[in-house]
């Protein structure tokens, strides 16, 4: 069985270099302000509340 999403993920950020985590966040920030605001909130080790949809289509569907 091949590994997880966030198994790949946390792989790949404990590989990373200081200026590529920097792009990576600066990305994820732009896709839409509520991304950036959960960025924030985690770097502000504030409790981040998520909704999570139940139907799998539209589940990383971003306007």
């Amino acid at each position: 069985m091949g590994k997880s999403p966030q198994q790949e993920v946390f792989k790949k950020i404990n590989q990373a270099k200081t200026d590529e985590l920097k792009k990576v966040l600066l990305n994820l920030s732009a896709l839409h302000p509520q991304m950036a605001q959960m960025i924030l909130a985690v770097f502000n080790n504030q409790p981040v509340d998520l909704e999570v949809k139940t139907d799998e289509q539209d589940q990383y569907d971003f306007p």
